[in-house]
């Protein structure tokens, strides 16, 4: 007979059982879930609420028309650096329709699209994600289909590093693909202080290097190593100065031209959802001696201040001058030559990413209401600032106008207003590896 002491233990260790059985259920059903996903890693929670706290893509801008299917057309013009208005516009639409519980599928339709940017495809299959997250712990479900673009670079772009590489969607099927000539970078992800930012960006500067292999050059240790401080300089950008909210992503693709020993195309993307550069500048842990310089040249553009030319514009684009960071501070060693990574970055691209079909390099800069392009027309360049309140130093600058000069407003047509507002900061890269066009730089060096 067994006593009652004996049955209560018995009672005890089959209630832990249970317990423990119900644990593993619901810790393998989350593992199936995150598999399902294939992209959990891009921390959809944060970028979910993030958003919404940030009010993307409200109500009243898109409208009240619902069903339980939504058919969104994603632009022709599908890219961060050729069509910012109508690209944000579409993200905002997607992000409105997917945090919706009522609504039971989106069909996205790329048929009309003939140019994809790789950092506007990024960022729609991070919101995807983020809303496919959202409805899973609403239990709820939401499925995502989808047409494929119809133009060939188009599709491969797509197929290789959009959407349909990071989730299953309901695709046309049979579609073959060359992936002998496309290297991926796959989408990596981090937070405030994730502290992956430096490991990231040692594999960036290692893509780089895989993809100008192809033409049969390389980079020796040293300039691998500055390519990799500068891919730095740009995630800390991300990872510290975005706030304690911020997520951050980079993703990679390459392909080469489908001619024998043609130039491949590169198109890189970093991207953040968190406080833009003027928010960040705005903020009081900016360092009084940056506080000060910003404040005065501020002043100083105030007559020119109008509906295309904001002080938000205007403290985006003195980010970019040599010194100037959140963080500056001549009494702190390290931060006395913040600022400018992201632009030599460009710039070193820039230089060696042409062709000899006349193809160059299209980068951009979008932040907040702030767009910054980048064709070539103008250029960091070494000068003498004299100034009583900037300082009298050589320092590099880039005002994007024909002076250079940066108490004048920039040219419109690479620094613009846009009407729709990102809640971050997007850097966009596109540049080309041709083995002609390499060899001529270094024939000219010699």
């Amino acid at each position: 007979m067994i006593s009652k002491w004996k049955k209560k233990l018995r009672r005890a260790s089959d209630r832990k059982c249970q317990k423990g059985i119900i644990l593993r259920r619901r810790k393998n059903k989350r593992r199936r879930n995150l598999k399902a996903l294939k992209g959990a890693e891009i921390y959809p929670n944060r970028v979910f609420y993030f958003l919404r706290e940030k009010g993307f893509g409200k109500e009243k801008i898109i409208g009240k028309k619902l069903g339980y299917k939504k058919v969104l057309k994603v632009p022709s013009i599908f890219s961060i650096s050729e069509n910012p208005e109508g690209t944000i516009a579409f993200l905002q639409k997607l992000y409105y329709y997917g945090s919706r519980l009522d609504i039971k599928e989106i069909h996205i339709d790329h048929s009309e699209c003939y140019c994809l940017e790789i950092a506007a495809s990024t960022i729609m299959d991070v919101i995807v994600l983020a809303i496919k997250e959202y409805h899973r712990k609403n239990k709820k479900n939401i499925e995502f289909s989808g047409t494929i673009p119809a133009e060939g670079k188009v599709k491969d772009v797509f197929m290789a590093s959009g959407l349909a590489a990071h989730m299953d969607l309901n695709m046309d099927a049979g579609i073959l693909m060359n992936w002998h000539n496309i290297k991926r970078f796959k989408l990596i992800s981090g937070y405030h202080y994730s502290q992956i930012s430096d490991i990231t960006a040692t594999k960036l500067a290692e893509y780089i290097i895989e993809c100008m292999n192809t033409q049969g050059y390389t980079l020796n240790g040293k300039g691998k190593n500055i390519l990799g401080t500068l891919f730095g300089e740009v995630l800390d950008n991300c990872e510290i100065h975005g706030g304690e909210q911020t997520t951050w992503f980079a993703l990679g693709h390459y392909q080469q031209n489908v001619q024998v020993d043609s130039y491949g195309e590169v198109q890189l993307v970093i991207f953040d959802f968190g406080n833009t550069i003027y928010e960040q500048l705005k903020e009081k842990t900016t360092s009084s001696k940056t506080r000060e310089k910003l404040e005065f040249l501020s002043k100083e553009h105030e007559k020119f201040y109008n509906k295309n030319w904001t002080e938000e514009m205007l403290y985006t684009l003195f980010s970019l001058q040599e010194g100037i960071s959140r963080l500056k501070d001549d009494k702190v060693e390290g931060n006395r030559r913040r600022g400018t990574g992201t632009v030599r970055l460009i710039n070193n691209f820039q230089l060696i990413g042409q062709t000899n079909e006349n193809k160059t390099p299209l980068m951009s800069i979008t932040s907040g209401h702030t767009h910054i392009c980048f064709d070539g027309t103008y250029k960091l360049k070494s000068q003498m600032v004299e100034d009583k309140e900037l300082g009298n130093e050589q320092r590099r600058i880039i005002a994007f106008n024909d002076k250079n000069d940066i108490f004048q407003p920039p040219d419109g047509r690479y620094v613009k207003y846009i009407n729709t507002f990102f809640p971050g900061t997007v850097i966009s890269l596109k540049f080309y590896f041709d083995r002609e066009y390499l060899t001529q730089i270094m024939e000219s060096k010699r």
